[in-house]
């Protein structure tokens, strides 16, 4: 077991995949397509990373990361590891070891937290 991947009773972590579609990018025969999609598939298209106190908390912090209303979930994977992840999502899980931090509170894929730390409670 990794850093990574200690067990922290007070955090969950969740693994969520949702439902996209229609807002999957446009690919035309003979294109090369970089950022298509719109916002909804560029923040929930690969799934997504959190940790929080419990799921109420992963979906807020989900809510305010993206300004999205989430779509319906397809896939939860409660107290996600590496290893777990890395076989629902090759990407994901290279991301994630090469620029997140798991057990830190906040979104940790798909956008890395390693440049601002945990998300802190409000006071």
């Amino acid at each position: 077991m990794t850093d990574d991947e200690q067990d922290r009773p007070d955090l969950l972590r969740l693994w969520l995949e949702f439902d996209v579609t229609g807002h999957a990018p446009k690919v035309e025969p003979g294109h090369i397509t970089l950022d298509g999609g719109d916002l909804v598939w560029r923040a929930f298209g690969q799934g997504v990373g959190v940790t929080g106190y419990d799921e109420a908390d992963c979906l807020q912090l989900i809510r305010d990361k993206f300004k999205l209303t989430l779509r319906p979930i397809t896939v939860r994977v409660a107290d996600v590891t590496w290893a777990l992840l890395e076989r629902r999502s090759t990407i994901a899980a290279s991301a994630v070891a090469l620029r997140s931090v798991m057990v830190w509170r906040g979104v940790w894929y798909p956008s890395p937290n390693l440049n601002r730390g945990p998300v802190l409670p409000s006071r």
